[in-house]
């Protein structure tokens, strides 16, 4: 039986779920969109008499997906915020690549 890992993928990044789809420009040049999933973690931790945030927000793309020259200083337009990728897209080997974001506005 032959997996067809693509087409799983494909699946589980359609936008009528989870995944969104966001406008991206490269540090080099060039532009388009990309479909992934965002996550923006809202813990706020306490310490002492203020709080931080823990954890950055993330946004999990097919790894075929990404276009030739994506890497960090990318920037994300995402739900009309600007964000700007922190470092090369993490690929965990199975197909699937998370972008490491920061707020860039």
């Amino acid at each position: 039986m032959t997996l067809d890992l693509e087409a799983d993928l494909a699946a589980f990044f359609a936008t009528d779920d989870f995944a969104v789809c966001v406008a991206y420009s490269l540090q080099g040049g060039g532009a388009g969109t990309i479909t992934g999933i965002f996550d923006q973690p809202d813990n706020v931790t306490d310490l002492g008499e203020t709080g931080f945030l823990a954890g950055s927000p993330t946004f999990t793309v097919q790894t075929s997906a990404l276009p030739a020259g994506f890497d960090e200083d990318a920037s994300l337009t995402i739900n009309g915020k600007a964000y700007r990728v922190t470092q090369a897209p993490q690929g965990d080997g199975t197909g699937v690549s998370i972008l490491m974001l920061e707020d860039a506005s």
